[in-house]
């Protein structure tokens, strides 16, 4: 009697949908990661197909999405959302649902630095004084900046981590672990206004109750969704062409140019080293303009 050779088993068939909660649902990933890797997947589902079998996507699919949707923005955040599809499929080979990384054979885009992107405080004050930006925008974009925190950690705040008789809240910060953030007079006045004694819930919260089931924490007791960093982006680019890292930028920028000392400025932004600082505290051309100026000798001379 002769052997039988067995047939080598076959992956499952997996959706893009379902690959994509699978990833989204790892115990290790950061809630600041989850964030913005689930802007970025289910951007990328809505392209591709939601329900086609992840295996069947191409790398020609993935270029013509990262393109169409980043090709107009920055390197480093179509880097980011490349990274996030890259992290997907880099899980599917894992669990061999799929066999190769299509996202491979995506190059990256260059970076290049840039060391005048910080935007000057009468313009940021414009915007936000705008009568057509509507309450919730200018509040964001100003506790962004008077806090210098990352987007991500003020979108994740709830009601409850606020002491608004103090200024300050808890966040997740980068990495997981809790941090304390602060904000001045302007922020507080806006926030007073926008939760209108408000105690549970997301602090931002989107214009629509969600379709889907939310967890808990991003709901609010009516059943609107927290704000998405992908929306919230939208909404400051449609009103000013900023991004939302311009405005933690900007208020880091401004605290050097005033003599800020930069240990200081290490503890409001959290950066891990006073290296990674350095790309936040270019002053703008008009202040060493000034500068040179201040100093120019023949003129102190006369």
């Amino acid at each position: 009697m002769s052997a039988v050779t067995p047939l080598p088993r076959r992956s499952p068939t997996v959706t893009v949908a379902a690959a994509v909660e699978r990833f989204l649902c790892q115990p290790d990933l950061g809630v600041r990661t989850v964030t913005a890797y689930t802007a970025a997947l289910d951007r990328f589902a809505g392209d591709v197909g939601a329900d086609r079998a992840l295996a069947d996507v191409t790398a020609e699919e993935v270029e013509a999405h990262l393109a169409a949707a980043y090709g107009q923005r920055s390197a480093a955040y179509f880097n980011r959302n490349r990274a996030a599809i890259s992290g997907l499929f880099t899980f599917a080979v894992r669990k061999r649902w799929v066999t190769h990384n299509p996202v491979e054979e995506v190059s990256r885009r260059r970076q290049r630095p840039t060391l005048d992107r910080a935007i000057t405080f009468e313009e940021l004050q414009a915007a936000w004084s705008a009568p057509d930006v509507p309450l919730r925008e200018r509040c964001l974009w100003v506790l962004l900046y008077e806090t210098a925190a990352r987007a991500s950690e003020i979108l994740a705040l709830n009601v409850p981590d606020l002491d608004l008789a103090e200024r300050s809240g808890r966040i997740t910060a980068k990495g997981g672990g809790e941090a304390e953030v602060f904000w001045a007079t302007t922020s507080a006045r806006l926030l007073d206004r926008y939760l209108a004694g408000r105690e549970q819930g997301p602090v931002f919260l989107g214009e629509r109750r969600p379709r889907q089931a939310q967890p808990a924490r991003d709901l609010s007791p009516d059943g609107y969704a927290r704000l998405s960093y992908r929306r919230a982006e939208e909404l400051l680019q449609h009103h000013t062409g900023w991004t939302l890292h311009q405005l933690r930028h900007s208020a880091l920028t401004h605290l050097a140019e005033a003599g800020v000392d930069v240990t200081l400025l290490k503890a409001k932004s959290r950066h891990a080293s006073l290296r990674s600082l350095e790309t936040y505290v270019h002053p703008t051309r008009e202040v060493v303009r000034q500068l040179t100026a201040t100093h120019d000798r023949v003129r102190r001379d006369r």
